[in-house]
């Protein structure tokens, strides 16, 4: 089991990046490389995912 952390409300969080898989634009049909962005709260463990 991994550690444990204690964190106070509001006090941490993590952001991990990086690239994404190749998608196809629908309009022009060339394909792209997307990135990937997530931030995750320390105390509550609730996390944002982005792919742009």
């Amino acid at each position: 089991m991994g550690a444990v952390l204690e964190l106070s409300l509001g006090h941490r969080a993590q952001v991990d990046y990086g690239t994404g898989p190749m998608v196809r634009h629908p309009k022009t049909g060339k394909y792209r490389r997307t990135r990937l962005f997530v931030l995750t709260l320390g105390y509550s463990r609730k996390c944002v995912r982005l792919l742009t």
